[in-house]
């Protein structure tokens, strides 16, 4: 009775525990092929609506692309270069910085910086820049895509990319349009 007053006074909706409106949403629990299962059914449709609005929102990392190396030819028929990431960090967005080397004309090698992440259409985007041999900054944007190799998801076989990009250099020299392909190296194993 005091409760049920107390309640009343309060302004409160409830007026007992055993009431409908006081009852939490439980979990049930389901049998399946012999286990046990936790069960949505009782959950309301704003709990499961808002788990999916959080996991939705977690971001989409970028591949692993550590040990690619392209080799890409030019559209001015300049001599190939090669590119190779040796390192990536990723961010919390999902997309990633990364260290590696641009190899062209004469075999300079060039250390080079950049970023990859997605773009609004869900390609890689790929930026990175170098200092030339005349002290100013050369740069590559672009994009990378995954090639479907015939050999499907095998492990013993590395993914293959694309790259396709455009270099700028202040001095209008430069490769201009590059495209090819790479891959990570290809590990052997010795069997004892």
């Amino acid at each position: 009775m005091f409760l049920s007053v107390f309640s009343r006074r309060n302004g409160s909706k409830c007026c007992r525990k055993s009431s409908s409106c006081c009852r939490q949403p439980r979990l049930g629990v389901e049998v399946l092929e012999g286990r046990a299962l936790p069960s949505v059914v009782g959950a309301s449709a704003f709990q499961l609506a808002n788990v999916s609005a959080v996991v939705s929102e977690m971001p989409q990392y970028v591949p692993n692309l550590q040990g690619v190396s392209f080799y890409l030819t030019s559209s001015n028929g300049k001599p190939a270069h090669t590119f190779v990431i040796q390192s990536e960090c990723w961010h919390a967005d999902g997309s990633a910085g990364f260290t590696g080397t641009w190899a062209g004309e004469g075999g300079t090698v060039h250390q080079v910086t950049g970023t990859l992440a997605f773009d609004a259409q869900g390609n890689i985007s790929i930026h990175f820049s170098w200092t030339n041999g005349q002290g100013s900054t050369n740069s590559l944007q672009g994009t990378i895509t995954r090639v479907h190799s015939p050999y499907g998801d095998i492990a013993a076989f590395p993914q293959v990319w694309h790259l396709e990009g455009d270099v700028t250099s202040p001095t209008g020299g430069g490769p201009g349009h590059v495209s090819g392909n790479g891959s990570a190296p290809l590990l052997a194993y010795a069997m004892p």
